[in-house]
């Protein structure tokens, strides 16, 4: 079995990439990229050479064998992310070709049920409510919120959209907020971040 073609569906216009691998056996594998949309495809792109005619079962092989070429154009960020979605693509071509869940082929299932949740950004901030109820109305009881404008001004207009994000999520939810990339250069001073650890505290955010 090799893999003799790939297809790449770029669905949204700045983040997600999926690939498809296929064999000659007709398997189709896939994986996911979540970086750069333009990035990404330019580095598919560029490592298709080196995983056509390979054996998908090799998986660990051939992604050594990508990160290894990928020293001239530059390891990590977008390469990286391309290089994770061709190995997820394998995983599942491994999972097809050996009838076994991929949860098998790691090692084994240590639980049955994980839990989830929804994540939204806070921007536009004036859906935010709205945004959560749509995800409560689909059973979420967790959810992510963040980047942007968190950390972009004072404290107290941090608290206000924490303030806005618990007051949809419930006080029952499991709410959480991640503060990062809301800016190149963050400002805060170790001041700054204790100051809003214990405000998240105070709204009770995981």
């Amino acid at each position: 079995m090799k893999v003799t073609d790939w297809v790449v569906h770029a669905p949204d216009e700045r983040f997600h990439v999926f690939i498809e691998l296929r064999t000659d056996e007709g398997l189709g594998g896939w994986g996911s990229a979540y970086s750069e949309r333009e990035q990404v495809l330019g580095a598919l792109a560029w490592l298709k050479r080196f995983v056509m005619n390979e054996n998908p079962l090799e998986l660990e092989r051939v992604t050594e064998k990508l990160h290894q070429v990928s020293f001239w154009p530059g390891r990590g960020g977008a390469m990286t992310h391309a290089i994770s979605g061709i190995n997820l693509a394998l995983w599942d071509l491994a999972g097809q070709v050996l009838e076994q869940p991929v949860h098998v082929l790691l090692g084994g299932r240590f639980h049955e049920r994980v839990p989830v949740y929804g994540s939204i950004l806070f921007h536009p901030v004036e859906t935010l409510g709205e945004r959560i109820e749509r995800m409560r109305a689909r059973r979420f009881r967790a959810f992510k919120v963040g980047w942007h404008p968190f950390g972009a001004s004072g404290r107290r207009e941090d608290e206000k959209l924490v303030q806005a994000a618990r007051s949809a999520a419930g006080d029952g939810a499991t709410l959480m907020i991640d503060a990062g990339g809301s800016r190149p250069f963050c400002p805060f001073r170790l001041k700054d971040a204790l100051e809003r650890a214990k405000m998240l505290a105070d709204y009770g955010v995981h």
